[in-house]
């Protein structure tokens, strides 16, 4: 294609053609504890402030919005399981997780 508006309309025609480029899109990078500077940031110094601005029967909601399979999320809820303690933590905090990306979710 030698314009933008000429690869659109193929991107209308083509499924394939679309789906490739979406997947092509997608990051779909994911690990427990990836980036381990912005998690020992989170463990220290977000979590302590979220916890000090609320009472104890505050729920604490996390969205992990582009979750890919969900490790960023399972690394949120073993931060905020260890801050908590168990009991706690399934009393008051609500993890969801998301993602354009469905068959990465499912």
């Amino acid at each position: 294609m030698k314009t933008f508006d000429e690869y659109r309309e193929y991107l209308d025609a083509d499924g394939d053609e679309f789906a490739g480029l979406f997947n092509t899109i997608l990051i779909n990078v994911t690990g427990f504890f990836r980036d381990e500077d912005a998690w020992k940031f989170v463990e220290q110094d977000v979590i302590p402030r979220i916890l000090e601005h609320k009472t104890e029967a505050s729920p604490i909601r996390v969205w992990s919005a582009g979750c890919a399979t969900g490790e960023e999320a399972y690394t949120a809820a073993i931060l905020l399981a260890e801050a908590l303690g168990e009991d706690r933590y399934r009393e008051r905090v609500k993890i969801y997780a998301t993602d354009i990306d469905e068959p990465a979710l499912a």
